[in-house]
């Protein structure tokens, strides 16, 4: 994102979600995204999914 899109917000503000720029699809598959990471981060090495991943 570029740094002139950028603002600073005070300790009261409330974001929406009616501000996002993004899809609705695209949130999904970020909020995704971040799951399996921090999942994936605490399973064992020999997990499927690690492995595939190599």
């Amino acid at each position: 994102m570029p740094w002139s899109r950028g603002e600073d917000f005070g300790p009261d503000y409330e974001w929406s979600p009616e501000e996002a720029s993004l899809t609705a699809e695209a949130r999904s598959a970020l909020f995704v995204n971040v799951l399996t990471e921090e999942s994936l981060r605490h399973a064992p090495q020999e997990h499927v999914l690690l492995a595939v991943s190599r």
